[in-house]
C-alpha cells in the first residue's frame, strides 16, 4: 500500500508538472496605446487565432494560455505594429513598451530574458540578409548565409532554454532554406534570367521537394526559366504533376497554383479545372477551388459583361452600361493604393494616345471607403477620364486586389478582367489588337 501510495503521488505530480509546462504567462505595460486593447496569438503560422486582451487605465495587462506546443507568438498594437513572442509552457515574461510612434519598441524581461535579446537580434539579421540585393552570385549569397547561420547556433548553445533553442533553430533554418530557394527574386531584379546562375541552378535542380515551401520554390524557378516573370500557373501545375513525388505536398501545391491562376488568369481555365481535379482529393481543398473557378467562369472572356451602380463626383447614380457600346478600359483603384496611384500618369498618357479615337473610352472607378479623400485626389491631379465611385463593382467583378484593369468589347462581352497595366510597354499594342 506504502509503494502505491508513493507511485500515486508520484504520478499526480507529474501530470501537475505537465500542465503546467503547458501553460505559459506574459504580462507588462503598453504606454501610449491608441487603442484599449491588444491582440495575442499563441501561434505566428495560424493568425486566424488570437485573442483579445483589455488594457488597464494604465496600460498593464497579463495574459496566460494554456498552448499545445511551444512556438513563436505575437503582439499586436492595433494601429502600430507587432511583436514576436515566444510562448513556452511554464515560462513568465514581462514586456515594456511605448507605442507613441510606428515604430514601438519592446524590452522583456523575465525566464527568457536572454532569449528575447537573442531572438530580437536575429530578426534584425534576418531582415538585412533577406534585403540584400547586392550579392554577386549564388555561391556568395549561400556562403554567407550559412557562414551566419553557423555563429548564430554557436551562440544558441550558450543559452539556458533547449526548448528555445530548437524552436529557434526550426526558425533559422526555415528562413536560411528560404533565402537559398528563392534568389530568382534577385535575379529578376537585376533583370537577369531565372536560370542565369549555373550553381543556383544546380541547387534548385537538386533540391528535394518534400515540403511545400520547397516544390513552390522549384515551380516558380522552373517556370520561371521559361516564362520569365509571366509566370504560367498551368506549366507549374504540371511540372508539379512530374517532379513532386509526395502526394500530400503535391496536393498542396496544385491547389495553391490553382488558386493564384482563378485569381489572376482568366484563359483556360476549363483545362486548369481539369488539371487541378485529378490531383486535389481533400474536398474542402476542392471546394473552394470549385467556387473560383465558377466565378472565373462568369468573368471568362467572351461572357456577357456585368453591369454595376457608380456614384459620379456630384453625387449622381449612373451605371456601367451607361457606356456600353465602346471598347471601356476600366482602371478599378484607391487612393490609399500606392500601386494604383502610380498608374495614373501613364492612364493619363494613354487617354492622351486615344483621345481622337471614338472606339474606346477609359474609366477609372475607385472603391475607396473615404468619398472625401477621392475628391481631394482628384482635384489634385486632374485626371481627363471619366471618373467614379463605387461598392458595388469589387463584388460584381470579383476583385480580390488592385489595381485591376478590366477590358469590355464594343458587343458588351468581356475582353478580359486582367488586362495589362497603363505602365505595361505593351499596353498600346494589346488595345489596338482588341478595337473592333
Amino acid at each position: 500500500m506504502k509503494k502505491t501510495a508513493i507511485l500515486l503521488a508520484f504520478a499526480i505530480a507529474a501530470t501537475a508538472c505537465a500542465e503546467s509546462n503547458r501553460t505559459f504567462t506574459i504580462s507588462g505595460v503598453i504606454k501610449n496605446c491608441p487603442s484599449d486593447m491588444i491582440l495575442l496569438g499563441n501561434d505566428a503560422e495560424n493568425m486566424q487565432d488570437q485573442d483579445t486582451v483589455y488594457l488597464g487605465n494604465d496600460g498593464s495587462f497579463t495574459y496566460t494560455a494554456t498552448i499545445g506546443k511551444d512556438a513563436f507568438g505575437y503582439i499586436m498594437i492595433p494601429g502600430r505594429t507587432a511583436f514576436t513572442t515566444i510562448c513556452i509552457g511554464g515560462t513568465n515574461t514581462s514586456m515594456e513598451a511605448d507605442a507613441s510612434s510606428y515604430e514601438a519598441v519592446a524590452s522583456f524581461t523575465g525566464d527568457l530574458e536572454r532569449e528575447y535579446g537573442f531572438n530580437n537580434s536575429y530578426m534584425k539579421l534576418n531582415r538585412e540578409l533577406q534585403g540584400r540585393t547586392s550579392y554577386s552570385s549564388f555561391n556568395e549569397m549561400r556562403n554567407l548565409i550559412l557562414s551566419e547561420r553557423d555563429s548564430l547556433y554557436k551562440v544558441l548553445e550558450t543559452l539556458d532554454s533547449k526548448r528555445f533553442v530548437r524552436l529557434q533553430k526550426e526558425m533559422i533554418e526555415r528562413n536560411t532554406e528560404q533565402a537559398l530557394h528563392n534568389y530568382h527574386f534577385i535575379l529578376r531584379m537585376k533583370n537577369l534570367a531565372y536560370d542565369s546562375d549555373p550553381d543556383y541552378n544546380a541547387y534548385m535542380e537538386n533540391l528535394e521537394l518534400n515540403t511545400a515551401s520547397a516544390a513552390m520554390a522549384y515551380l516558380r524557378w522552373r517556370d520561371g526559366s521559361i516564362h520569365g516573370t509571366k509566370f504560367s500557373f498551368l506549366n507549374m501545375i504540371r511540372i508539379a504533376k512530374e517532379k513532386v513525388k509526395d502526394p500530400a505536398v503535391l496536393e498542396t501545391v496544385v491547389a495553391e497554383c490553382a488558386g493564384l491562376y482563378f485569381i489572376m488568369v482568366d484563359s483556360d481555365i476549363d483545362t486548369v479545372y481539369e488539371e487541378v481535379a485529378e490531383v486535389v482529393k481533400d474536398e474542402a481543398k476542392m471546394k473552394q477551388i470549385t467556387d473560383m473557378y465558377n466565378v472565373k467562369k462568369k468573368l471568362a472572356p467572351g461572357s456577357p459583361a456585368i453591369d454595376c451602380l457608380l456614384e459620379d463626383t456630384d453625387g449622381k447614380t449612373a451605371k456601367l452600361s451607361d457606356h456600353f457600346g465602346k471598347v471601356l478600359y476600366i482602371d478599378v483603384w484607391a487612393t490609399t493604393c500606392g500601386p494604383c496611384c502610380a498608374e495614373i500618369p501613364h492612364l493619363e498618357k494613354l487617354v492622351e494616345h486615344y483621345k481622337n479615337d471614338d472606339r474606346i473610352e477609359f474609366i477609372s472607378v475607385s472603391i475607396d471607403d473615404n468619398r472625401d479623400a477621392w475628391l481631394k485626389k482628384l482635384a489634385k491631379d486632374k485626371p481627363q477620364c471619366k471618373q467614379y465611385i463605387s461598392d458595388d463593382i469589387m463584388g460584381k467583378y470579383s476583385i480580390m486586389g488592385i489595381p485591376m484593369f478590366i477590358m469590355i468589347g464594343k458587343d458588351e462581352k468581356i475582353i478580359t478582367v486582367s488586362a495589362p497595366r497603363p505602365s505595361n510597354p505593351e499596353i498600346i499594342q494589346f488595345i489596338d489588337s482588341n478595337l473592333k
